[in-house]
């Protein structure tokens, strides 16, 4: 079942070694190529492999880091959705809520866009939903700010989706076809 792989991976007991070995340890997850038909295992398997990579205010490479909307893209151009251009968390959001629709957070499942904001009009932060109420995300960092983007804990990472107080929605994009 998928979800005992994606627990597995959060706890990296299924990790494979890098080096041929079956060592349950190894620090590097299997490339995965991604396609539009990716199933679901196979996907929560690539978006883990992004787990523990930086916190990078405006980055959208796995070398260089991440930021919130940066990651969403990566994950979403895995299934043939990322919107053209550079967006931000607040382009996401307008774009998918014209091409998707609005769930209940408690529904919020595998592939669904997770938003967040100070006022229920802007968008600041994005991360995506796994299904059991967690997601990724990569996060930490603040808008700008390279000392909190130093800290040990921005970067990729899971979390539960009610871990902030400023929740807007959960936005389901059209074509995901994960959580339907």
């Amino acid at each position: 079942m998928w979800t005992d792989r994606l627990w597995g991976w959060i706890s990296g007991s299924r990790l494979p070694a890098t080096d041929g070995s079956s060592s349950p340890h190894s620090p590097q997850a299997p490339e995965i190529r991604p396609s539009h038909f990716m199933k679901a295992d196979l996907f929560i398997a690539y978006a883990m492999t992004y787990v523990g990579i930086p916190y990078r205010w405006g980055g959208s490479y796995r070398d260089e880091g991440f930021d919130c909307s940066g990651f969403m893209q990566t994950l979403l151009a895995a299934v043939n959705l990322d919107p053209f251009g550079d967006q931000t968390a607040q382009d996401l959001r307008a774009h998918f809520k014209d091409n998707g629709r609005v769930v209940p957070r408690e529904q919020a499942g595998l592939g669904d866009l997770v938003f967040y904001g100070p006022v229920t009009t802007i968008a600041t932060h994005v991360g995506m939903g796994l299904g059991f109420g967690m997601l990724i995300e990569a996060a930490g960092g603040g808008p700008h700010d390279s000392v909190k983007a130093m800290r040990p804990e921005s970067m990729v990472r899971m979390r539960p989706i009610n871990y902030r107080d400023d929740f807007l929605d959960v936005v389901r994009p059209n074509g995901m076809g994960f959580a339907d």
